[in-house]
């Protein structure tokens, strides 16, 4: 059970999950690399010939080639999903954080405005 779900606390290093991101974008750039070349220079069956052998050879390689494309296609969506949570994660922890700031200042700005009437000093 997360922490969050156990009513404690939970932080988010917005460093790491910004550079996370950041190797997701290149892991992404990487597999549609893959994909492209899978879906156009790798993509024409073999021409090893017409003997049995040779279309047993060449039937396997089509089997595989549809293999690899599917699970490419398949990190690709998983990438994405990874992305689009740890966009959201961040987004929604730096407004958070910013809400957070901003009520904190708006706290302080406005104590020490009370301040005043108290006859307190600010030089403490």
């Amino acid at each position: 059970m997360s922490p969050a779900a156990r009513g404690g606390n939970t932080t988010v290093d917005v460093d790491s999950l910004q550079e996370f991101q950041d190797q997701l974008t290149q892991r992404l750039i990487e597999v549609d690399h893959v994909i492209s070349v899978l879906s156009n220079k790798l993509s024409a069956p073999l021409q090893v010939g017409t003997f049995h052998h040779a279309s047993t050879i060449s039937s396997h390689y089509s089997t595989r080639h549809a293999q690899h494309l599917g699970n490419a296609r398949r990190l690709r969506t998983a990438i994405v999903a990874a992305q689009t949570a740890t966009a959201e994660i961040l987004r929604n922890y730096t407004t958070t954080e910013e809400l957070n700031r901003v009520s904190a200042n708006e706290i302080a700005s406005t104590v020490g405005d009370l301040g005043a009437p108290l006859g307190e000093s600010s030089n403490v």
